[in-house]
């Protein structure tokens, strides 16, 4: 994938509209979210960022302090829309590839649904362990129509990432990885 398909894919989703994206997407979604916070032990004062963060989804289900990014504008202002009064959810539009943030900054890292939308998921994947804090948690998945469980085990263990948990199950259209940075 190139950059010119880079912006095809932020058109689509730009396209497609944040209403759209929640009504196509939220309850399958939401069983992801299940999963992947069942995982994880969430601190009051960690700071999180949600790569990928479409229309804020995860993000609601936070109260931690959290950083959301996204390439689309459309799914974005969606997310604003549900962050209006919340000031310690900041979203910003990005580049999974090129995030705008100083290595070390997050305490968990969260991609949900991301890796099989850029050209070099490799490269995605050590941009979050760049930002993410030594041994913090990253939590990645990828679509199974996309990844065989073999190439995604590959892909974290290609990122210098410490694989701790994959989940496969029957019910998700994800595999779930739980790393170590």
């Amino acid at each position: 994938m190139r950059t010119k398909d880079k912006r095809a894919i932020r058109e689509s989703y730009d396209f497609l509209g944040g209403r759209l994206y929640d009504a196509r997407y939220e309850a399958e979604q939401r069983d992801k979210y299940d999963e992947i916070l069942g995982l994880v032990t969430l601190l009051g004062d960690e700071v999180i960022l949600d790569n990928g963060c479409g229309t804020g989804l995860l993000l609601e289900r936070l109260e931690n302090p959290a950083v959301g990014v996204d390439l689309s504008c459309s799914l974005l202002s969606r997310a604003r829309s549900r962050f209006s009064a919340r000031r310690e959810v900041h979203l910003a539009q990005s580049d999974s590839d090129r995030l705008p943030f100083r290595p070390q900054v997050f305490d968990k890292v969260f991609a949900v649904t991301l890796i099989q939308n850029t050209p070099d998921p490799r490269r995605t994947m050590c941009e979050m362990k760049r930002v993410a804090l030594a041994g913090s948690d990253i939590i990645v998945t990828a679509l199974k129509k996309s990844f065989s469980i073999r190439d995604f085990r590959r892909l974290i263990d290609g990122s210098g990432l410490f694989l701790k948990t994959m989940i496969g199950k029957d019910a998700l259209k994800d595999w779930i990885a739980l790393a170590k940075a």
